[in-house]
């Protein structure tokens, strides 16, 4: 090798190595805006199974994306209209009557307390003399029967910076949603010219190897959005089912519907959908608070243990133990996005590995061995119908 050739090899690798990194900066800087233009690509895949559909019945592209999208809106009121109008006039309820509500709680425990030894080295003791010294410290003041006072100013003062990061968050949420709709719209209306840009950037002879792809990664939408309609359906039943029928808690078919939704938003939403359920259930009878928060727990915890880790592990082929994995680095690094779209994500990067990988690198299409373990707790490859390290077994 001369001495111009090293250099300029050393040049080319220097040049790729800084691209590289440069490449990677960049597309970490304008993270957010990527995901937020593949949830729009998710949801136009969504639709355009509809659009098909009716495009297959005579009607037009544009009249049908037209009536998809109406629909799909019409649809979105109708849940939030039937689950925050009567939410609200709960926590209403709930707000006028927490100082009495509490009380009567707090009697309640003193009187348990008193009337049960057994419990008094378990339990801390807690009488209505104290929460009332709590929540209006002896300031000289002689209380009437039966009143609270309570610091509104203090209180107002702390939830001022919580109440500001809430108005944040709803802020870039909805502005977010926004930009999410005409990105939707835009791959809704014509996708293929987006398609070729993908195509052209592939060589000849590839062209064909990345349509193949391409319908890969839409199908693994498509099952992706099929398992979560389950995860939804089978979420609002079994809440339907516990804090409905079973507790008798009011607006029940509006909880169920939220704590469905919620599993949009994987782990997370599950506990954030108990708040509504502790509001309405305070607000009827804070006597059944324990046990609807039980239901709701074992009715979740059964349905995300049970009912969707098989549903996405049958329609994606992904293990729950990886999907949970990789959800907590996706929310770490990427945020409320990435806690969204960490199932598909997922998925599409294992398809692709398979796929440029292990079948066209590795030319392992159709040679995949099967991995065992046999009741020693041993692994052995399954090949061509017989063992290959075991001849035991």
């Amino acid at each position: 090798m001369t001495y111009t050739d090293f250099i300029r090899r050393t040049f080319t690798v220097v040049f790729i190595t800084v691209g590289i990194v440069l490449g990677f900066i960049v597309l970490w800087a304008i993270r957010q805006f990527l995901l937020i233009t593949f949830t729009g690509w998710v949801i136009s895949v969504a639709l355009d199974l509809p659009i098909a559909r009716m495009q297959h019945w005579g009607v037009p592209k544009a009249p049908a994306a037209l009536m998809t999208v109406f629909g799909l809106g019409l649809i979105i009121f109708l849940i939030f209209s039937l689950v925050f109008p009567p939410l609200i006039s709960q926590l209403v309820d709930l707000v006028d009557n927490l100082p009495e509500t509490t009380r009567e709680a707090v009697v309640s425990y003193e009187d348990f307390y008193n009337d049960n030894s057994s419990v008094q080295d378990i339990l801390p003791e807690f009488t209505l003399e104290d929460y009332e010294d709590l929540i209006d410290p002896d300031d000289g003041v002689e209380r009437s029967e039966g009143h609270i006072a309570i610091d509104l100013p203090s209180i107002a003062g702390s939830a001022v910076p919580i109440l500001s990061g809430i108005g944040n968050f709803v802020g870039d949420l909805l502005a977010n949603f926004l930009i999410i709709v005409f990105i939707t719209l835009y791959f809704l209306l014509d996708p293929i010219p987006y398609y070729k840009g993908v195509v052209y950037l592939v060589p000849k002879d590839r062209e064909q190897r990345a349509v193949e792809l391409l319908n890969n990664v839409r199908r693994i939408v498509v099952n992706w959005l099929g398992a979560l309609i389950v995860s939804i359906t089978a979420q609002a039943t079994m809440v339907m089912i516990t804090v409905g029928l079973i507790m008798q808690i009011p607006n029940a078919l509006g909880l169920a519907l939220l704590a469905g939704l919620s599993n949009i938003i994987p782990n997370l939403g599950f506990y954030l959908a108990l708040i509504p359920v502790i509001v309405v259930t305070a607000a009827h009878d804070a006597n059944k608070l324990p046990l609807v928060i039980l239901f709701y727990i074992i009715g979740g915890e059964f349905e995300g243990k049970v009912i969707t880790p098989r549903v996405v592990e049958h329609s994606l082929s992904l293990p729950a133990g990886l999907v949970l994995v990789f959800q907590l680095i996706a929310g770490a690094y990427l945020g409320f996005f990435g806690i969204l779209l960490a199932v598909p994500i997922l998925a599409i990067v294992l398809m692709l590995v398979k796929e440029l990988y292990v079948f066209d690198a590795l030319g392992k299409r159709g040679q995949l061995s099967e991995l065992v373990e046999n009741e020693r707790g041993d692994l052995h490859l399954i090949k061509q119908n017989s063992l290959v390290s075991d001849p035991e077994q």
